[in-house]
């Protein structure tokens, strides 16, 4: 009788050999996959972010003696779970927008495998994704602050040439119009002139997020500054470079806009104006249109959230702001102020 220990048939062999984890064979289809990311236009701070999420992920593999060609139901669960239980150093856990984010990026890359036809389907599309919280950023600037902030970008004849008050120019129409939309970036990046009605303040909005389109609403100051630029600067910007999408309101791609006028905005931020992004205009938006007393219905239809849940986000007002308001509108507050 032969010994447990006995040499393994070379079939056999084979066959441990493909049933086996290839860890080297992971981190391959980890570098191919941001190489096709590369070549679809990722920047490096983007793939330096991806390589390192999906390092996690690969890590966890590893562990637990698992390749990325082993994955299944179970394997995406046990994986969620690890996150939502792992301890920090000094005992904190991650927070769910985190573990999101992670999970996110790993069914990503089993949408690669899948497509590439290394997996049979993608198991983290069937696992219950968690709930993400919402947070406005911090420091929203008040309805003062802010427009002192519009007006500031307005001065345009403080640049020192001709083509840098041009630019200054279309940042602040920008932000004008970003405010008094609530636009996303990439929506007013995507607008293009026959898109726009300024007789009648409508525009057609083509979102990027689930494709949709929807009608867009604009204030008169706002139509008026657009009618303007529309009308004496575009045609200068278009004249200083022919490379330009002349279809386009902004004339730019996505990436150029949001890159030049994040730039800009930051450039502005000095003398104790506020800093702020392009999506920041957005926010602040919302945050003054539920301070002026507007219904979250009609903020949710202004500013095109699919879901009221999302309007939400801007009800959690700070605990000053919040007495404030119990004082104004309490009977009994009332009461105290009439004595």
């Amino acid at each position: 009788m032969e010994e447990s220990g006995a040499e393994i048939p070379e079939r056999d062999k084979a066959k441990v050999r493909i049933e086996a984890p290839n860890y080297s064979s992971d981190r391959k289809l980890l570098r191919a996959y941001l190489s096709e990311k590369k070549a679809l236009g990722a920047k490096t701070p983007a793939i330096l972010s991806i390589k390192s999420k999906l390092g996690r992920f690969l890590d966890f593999l590893v562990e637990h003696g698992y390749s990325l060609l082993d994955l299944s139901y179970e394997i995406a669960a046990k994986y969620q779970r690890s996150l939502i239980e792992y301890r920090m150093e000094d005992g904190g856990s991650y927070k769910s927008n985190t573990i999101i984010n992670l999970m996110s990026q790993a069914s990503s890359f089993a949408g690669h495998l899948v497509q590439s036809g290394l997996i049979l389907a993608n198991p983290f599309k069937r696992l219950r994704k968690l709930h993400q919280e919402r947070k406005l950023p911090r420091n929203l600037p008040d309805e003062d602050k802010l427009d002192s902030f519009l007006h500031h970008l307005s001065c345009f004849d403080e640049e020192d040439n001709f083509k840098r008050r041009l630019r200054r120019y279309r940042t602040h129409v920008l932000a004008e119009f970003l405010y008094a939309s609530g636009l996303r970036i990439a929506e007013a990046a995507a607008l293009r002139v026959s898109d726009l009605d300024l007789e009648s303040m409508r525009l057609v909005v083509r979102e990027p997020k689930g494709g949709r389109v929807r009608t867009c609403l604009l204030g008169a100051y706002a139509a008026r500054l657009l009618q303007i630029y529309i009308r004496k600067i575009r045609p200068l910007l278009m004249a200083s470079d022919r490379r330009l999408d002349k279809t386009r309101v902004f004339l730019n791609s996505l990436n150029t806009i949001r890159r030049k006028f994040n730039e800009d905005l930051r450039r502005a931020a000095t003398g104790g104006y506020p800093l702020l992004r392009s999506h920041d205009l957005r926010h602040t938006l919302g945050y003054h249109l539920l301070r002026a007393g507007c219904p979250l219905r009609y903020i949710q239809q202004i500013l095109g959230h699919a879901h009221i849940g999302t309007s939400e986000v801007y009800t959690k007002v700070d605990g000053q702001e919040l007495s404030k308001m119990l004082e104004i509108c309490h009977p009994r507050g009332r009461q105290a102020q009439d004595d």
